[in-house]
C-alpha cells in the first residue's frame, strides 16, 4: 500500500513537472514565432524636422520614437541642413535606402537603413529642393529644384535653377536635367512661377510633376517619359497643386490648394484628360489613402487652422465624404501618411508646431478619423513617409527614445528559467 502510494505520489509529480516544462517550452516557443513574424512587419514612419537638422523614425505599433538621425552631423554639409522629404525604398542591390532632401545644402542624402543610417551617398542638385520621389520600378529618383530664392534681381525661371533632377536609384549617378518647360518659361519668365510637386507611377513608366505660382488661375500638370525624360503630355489644373497616383486602377489625382471651383482634378494618366473636377475644398493640400475601408482617401486642409483639417474622398464616386471631415485640434495640418496596415493616419503639423498627431482610420463603417493621440517631436515636421522593413530599427544614438526590446525579451527567458527550477525544486 504505501509503495503503491509513493509511486502515485511520484507520478503525479512527474505528470507536474512535466505539464510545467510543456507551459514553459509552449510560451518560449510562442514568443519566439511571434519574434519572427514580427520580422515581416516592422512598420514604420519617417518625419523630417525641418526646423531642428533631424529625421525622426516612428514605429507605428507604439506610436513612439524608435530613432532621431541627426543631419547636424555631417562632415560634408556646408550649411545646417533643412530635411523637407523622406523616402524610403530598396535598390537593385538590396541595399535598404532612406532617402532626404536637404534644402540648404542641395543635395539629396542617401542613408543605409541597416548600417546605423550612414550616408552611402550624396545626389547633389541645384538651388531648392522641395518635393523628390523614388521609385523601385523605375529605379530611379526624381528630384524637384524650385529655383528659391533666386539672386538679386532675377526670378526663380530667369535664375534657370528651376529643374528636375533624375538619378539612378541604385548607382546614385545622375541621369538627366530637365528644365522647365520653354513654352511656359517663355509666357511666365517675369512671375514667381516655378515647380513644385512629383510622383512617379506605380508602374514607373512616367513621372508627373506640378508647377506652381503661375499668373491666373491655372498651373499645370507634365507628364514625363522615364525613359527618355521627354514630356509627353500635360493639361491645366487649379492653382498650387499636388499629385497623388499610388494606385492604376485609379485615376491621377491632382489637389489644388488656391482653387475653389477645381479643388480637386482627377485625370486619365494615359491620356491627360481631366474626367472630372471637384470643387468646394479650397485649402486642399495633399492626399493619401485609402484607409481600412480600401475606399476613403484623405486630403489635409493646410490654411484651415485646423478646423475642418481633414477631408474625406470618396474613390468610389469620386466625389467628398463629408461625414469623414474632421477638426485636427492642432494648426497648420500639413502632410500626411497611413500606417501599412491602413489602420492609423498620421499628419505632421508644419510652421510653428512641434506635433506629429495621429489618427484611427479603422472603421470600415465610418471613414471619419478618430484621435488617438499627439506625438511631441521637433520644430516644423514636415515631409512624412511610411516604410516596412525586416530588421526592427534601434536607437544606436543617445537621442533615441526608445529600445529594440530585446531586453523584455530576455527578460520573458529568463523567468521561465526560474519557473523550470522552482519546478525542479519542489516536486523533486
Amino acid at each position: 500500500m504505501g509503495f503503491s502510494f509513493r509511486m502515485t505520489a511520484r507520478m503525479e509529480r512527474s505528470s507536474l513537472l512535466c505539464l510545467g516544462l510543456l507551459i514553459a517550452m509552449s510560451f518560449l516557443s510562442l514568443s519566439v514565432s511571434g519574434q519572427n513574424d514580427d520580422d515581416d512587419k516592422n512598420d514604420y514612419i519617417c518625419v523630417c524636422m525641418r526646423g531642428n537638422a533631424s529625421t525622426w523614425i516612428f514605429d507605428t505599433s507604439t506610436d513612439t520614437a524608435v530613432r532621431k538621425i541627426n543631419h547636424a552631423n555631417y562632415d560634408d554639409a556646408d550649411v545646417l541642413p533643412v530635411p523637407m522629404y523622406c523616402d524610403y525604398y530598396e535598390d537593385k542591390k538590396g541595399t535598404k535606402i532612406l532617402s532626404v532632401g536637404d534644402r540648404a545644402n542641395k543635395v539629396v542624402w542617401m542613408l543605409d537603413v541597416e548600417d546605423d543610417f550612414k550616408v552611402i551617398g550624396q545626389l547633389k542638385v541645384g538651388v531648392g529642393i522641395f518635393h523628390h520621389w523614388v521609385s523601385e520600378e523605375a529605379n530611379q529618383v526624381w528630384v524637384v529644384c524650385d529655383g528659391i530664392t533666386p539672386p538679386e534681381g532675377e526670378t526663380p525661371l530667369s535664375s534657370g535653377e528651376v529643374n528636375v533632377w533624375v538619378f539612378d536609384a541604385t548607382s546614385f549617378k545622375e541621369l538627366e536635367v530637365i528644365p522647365f518647360p520653354e513654352d511656359l518659361l517663355e509666357q511666365n519668365i517675369n512671375s514667381q512661377g516655378t515647380l513644385h510637386d512629383v510622383t512617379v507611377s506605380p508602374s514607373g513608366d512616367f513621372a508627373i510633376v506640378t508647377t506652381t505660382n503661375l499668373p491666373g488661375l491655372n498651373d499645370y500638370a507634365l507628364k514625363y517619359s522615364t525613359d527618355n525624360f521627354k514630356e509627353t503630355g500635360r493639361t491645366a489644373v487649379g492653382s498650387a497643386p499636388h499629385v497623388t497616383y499610388l494606385n492604376e486602377s485609379l485615376p491621377l489625382y491632382v489637389i489644388s490648394q488656391n482653387s475653389l471651383l477645381d479643388s480637386i482634378s482627377l485625370i486619365d494618366p494615359k491620356t491627360m484628360e481631366i474626367q472630372s473636377s471637384i470643387p468646394g475644398l479650397q485649402g486642399a493640400h495633399m492626399m493619401v489613402g485609402p484607409g481600412l475601408d480600401g475606399t476613403t482617401y484623405y486630403v489635409t486642409n493646410l490654411p484651415s487652422g485646423g478646423v475642418n483639417g481633414l477631408f474625406g474622398f470618396d474613390t468610389i464616386r469620386g466625389q467628398v465624404d463629408y461625414t469623414a471631415v474632421t477638426d485636427t485640434v492642432y494648426t497648420v495640418p500639413h502632410n500626411v501618411a497611413v500606417s501599412g496596415d491602413r489602420r492609423k493616419l498620421y499628419l505632421t503639423h508644419s510652421g510653428p508646431n512641434v506635433e506629429v498627431s495621429v489618427w484611427d482610420v479603422s472603421n470600415v463603417f465610418n471613414p471619419r478619423p478618430s484621435f488617438l493621440r499627439v506625438i511631441i517631436a521637433e520644430l516644423n515636421p514636415y515631409g512624412i513617409e511610411n516604410f516596412q522593413t525586416s530588421e526592427k530599427i534601434c536607437c544606436a544614438d543617445s537621442e533615441s527614445q526608445e529600445g529594440d526590446g530585446s531586453g523584455a525579451e530576455r527578460l520573458l527567458l529568463n523567468s521561465w528559467v526560474l519557473l523550470l527550477v522552482w519546478l525542479v525544486v519542489v516536486f523533486y
